[in-house]
């Protein structure tokens, strides 16, 4: 009835507390029409790319306006085929299976919707199934490689005129996670954006050095869901204390939807589809 199955159910009860069934006299698990009811809406907004962590906790008002705010969003869901392949194909013996999928949904999509679109579903996807059990940590891994192989290649082989503005692109000390990078990397790369990539896990004087020494517009970091929210708080602080006004800072990725809503010289970019209107504002600024 939910789509969910009865490990991931139980996995939920341990971790968030629901759903917690009632027992029938032989002690089987017995759920209400309205856990039910909540259940079928959190898988509606798993589904729509959010994490488990997020939503499972949520009351069912909550629930339901989440419901109605995703309806209206131009968001592309996976599909139930594109659900089972990706799981299939990681638990398969076949390490190469997993890139040869996604070249596939890359060629039916183009780079910007595959990026847009495609890839934030699935990683949510990935990294819910990883979280429930489905999947290995050496999944995980296999499927995380296999993205930033394919966007490295794509990002190499578009022509890359030198167009203002020029980006810097980064991570914070503590975050590993360097996808969310390659995905802005492959958006600016498609709007012929000028891009200097220094990877994962630097600190604010570095990053601030590199800016100035390469003359860049922006820089722009990435934070993944598990980054510390008064770290990442902190440290785009410090680091717009150490920069002149004039470079703009950009903060994306899932760690940055939890941040308070203005931070002081800081744009926020929640939506990666937001990322060809903050170039656009940065040329017109220029």
């Amino acid at each position: 009835m939910t789509g969910l199955a009865k490990e991931v159910l139980r996995k939920w009860e341990v971790r968030y507390g629901f759903p917690v069934p009632e027992r029938n006299a032989i002690g089987h698990r017995k759920f209400t029409q309205g856990q039910v009811s909540r259940l079928q809406m959190i898988k509606t907004l798993l589904d729509g790319g959010l994490s488990a962590r997020h939503v499972v906790p949520l009351a069912s008002e909550d629930l339901e306006a989440a419901c109605v705010a995703i309806a209206s969003t131009p968001q592309a869901r996976l599909s139930e085929t594109d659900t089972h392949d990706v799981l299939s194909v990681l638990l398969s013996h076949e390490p190469l299976a997993i890139q040869s999928f996604l070249n596939t949904r890359l060629a039916d999509l183009g780079l910007r919707d595959f990026v847009t679109h495609f890839l934030p579903s699935i990683n949510t996807l990935v990294g819910n199934a990883w979280v429930d059990g489905r999947i290995s940590i050496r999944n995980e891994h296999l499927y995380t490689e296999s993205i930033k192989s394919i966007l490295s290649r794509e990002i190499a082989a578009l022509t890359k005129p030198k167009a203002a503005p020029r980006v810097l692109l980064a991570t914070a000390t503590g975050e590993a996670h360097t996808v969310g990078l390659l995905m802005v990397g492959a958006i600016l790369a498609l709007e012929g954006v000028e891009c200097v990539s220094l990877g994962a896990q630097l600190d604010t004087t570095e990053i601030a050095a590199a800016a100035m020494q390469y003359q860049v517009d922006v820089v722009a970091l990435s934070f993944s869901e598990n980054f510390p929210l008064k770290k990442a708080s902190d440290f785009l602080k410090q680091l717009r204390s150490g920069l002149p006004g004039a470079i703009k800072i950009w903060g994306g990725g899932a760690g940055v939807m939890r941040l308070p809503k203005k931070l002081r010289g800081v744009q926020l970019i929640t939506d990666i589809n937001h990322v060809a209107d903050a170039v656009n504002d940065v040329r017109a600024a220029l």
